[in-house]
C-alpha cells in the first residue's frame, strides 16, 4: 500500500519545524555570565552602574567629555563584559554596552546612533566590540564615519566588504595569542587586513584566547588560555584605555 502523500507531507513539515525549531533554541540561547565579581555591577569608585532594559551603563561622576559604546559577542549579556570595561569608565569615560535583540550586534548594528543621540553632552566618540561586536561596530562606522573618531577591535576585525582606510580615525586592534575563533593571522596585523585600516595600532595579549576577553565561560573551538582572565582583561583594558585617552595609536 501506497503511503498517502497528504498525511506524509504535513508529517514531514511538522518534523522539520521541530528541528528548525531546536536548532534555533540552541543557537541563539544566551551565554550566562559565569565568575563575574558581583561588585563590579555596582555604584562605587566614583562609578555609576545603570542596568536596564536597554543595557549596561557604566558613568563617572561628573560630565564625561567622551564615550565608548562597545557592541557584544553573539550571545554574549553585557555584563560579561563589566570587568574589561568598567576601568575605562574609572578612568573617565562613559561605557555603554547595548542589550541587542538574542545577544547578536548583527541585528542592531546602528544602536549606537540612539545611544549618541541620548547623550548629547558627550562630545568625543568610540566604538568597539568583542568578536562579531567588533565586526557590527565596523559596520556600524561605515555607513556613519562623522559620528566617532576610534574603533576598537577585540578579537575582531572589519568584514572584507568594509574599507576604513580612508576614514580620517584611528583603530586598535587587541588580539590573543592563542584565540582559535578570531586568529592572529585573522585579527592581527596582515597586508590584507592593514590595508583596509586608517591609522593605528595592533596589541597582542601572549597566552590569551578568545573566550577570556569576557565572563562568560568557555567557548567551543577556542585555544586553551595560558594566562587567567583577570590577566588578559587587564591587559586589554589597559590597552583600551591608552588608546581611548588620546595616546594610542601610531
Amino acid at each position: 500500500m501506497k503511503p498517502n502523500k497528504r498525511i506524509l507531507w504535513p508529517a514531514v513539515a511538522g518534523l522539520a519545524l521541530v528541528g528548525l525549531a531546536a536548532w534555533a533554541a540552541v543557537y541563539f540561547a544566551p551565554a550566562r555570565v559565569v565568575g563575574l565579581e558581583p561588585s563590579l555591577l555596582a555604584d562605587g569608585g566614583g562609578v555609576r552602574v545603570v542596568r536596564d532594559r536597554d543595557g549596561l551603563a557604566f558613568i563617572p561622576e561628573g560630565q564625561p567629555d567622551s564615550g565608548f559604546i562597545f557592541y557584544v559577542g553573539a550571545r554574549i549579556p553585557p555584563e560579561a563584559y563589566a570587568a574589561m570595561l568598567r576601568p575605562l569608565a574609572e578612568s573617565g569615560i562613559a561605557v555603554f554596552v547595548p542589550r541587542l535583540p538574542l545577544n547578536f550586534a548583527i541585528f542592531s548594528v546602528n544602536r549606537a546612533k540612539a545611544i549618541m543621540e541620548a547623550h548629547p553632552d558627550i562630545g568625543s566618540w568610540a566604538v568597539g566590540g568583542h568578536s562579531l561586536g567588533g565586526a557590527s561596530a565596523a559596520l556600524f562606522l561605515d555607513k556613519h564615519r562623522d559620528l566617532a573618531g576610534r574603533v576598537v577591535f577585540v578579537a575582531s576585525y572589519p568584514p572584507e566588504s568594509v574599507d576604513l582606510s580612508g576614514w580620517p580615525g584611528r583603530f586598535l586592534s587587541v588580539y590573543a595569542s592563542n584565540d582559535l575563533l578570531a586568529t592572529p593571522e585573522q585579527a592581527g596585523p596582515s597586508p590584507g587586513l592593514t590595508l583596509r585600516l586608517p591609522s593605528g595600532s595592533f596589541v597582542p595579549i601572549e597566552g590569551g584566547n578568545h573566550a577570556g576577553f569576557g565572563y562568560y565561560g568557555a567557548q567551543k573551538g577556542d585555544g586553551l588560555s595560558l594566562i587567567s582572565r583577570e590577566e588578559q582583561q587587564g591587559l586589554a583594558a589597559g590597552a583600551m584605555l591608552e588608546f581611548l585617552s588620546g595616546d594610542g595609536g601610531d
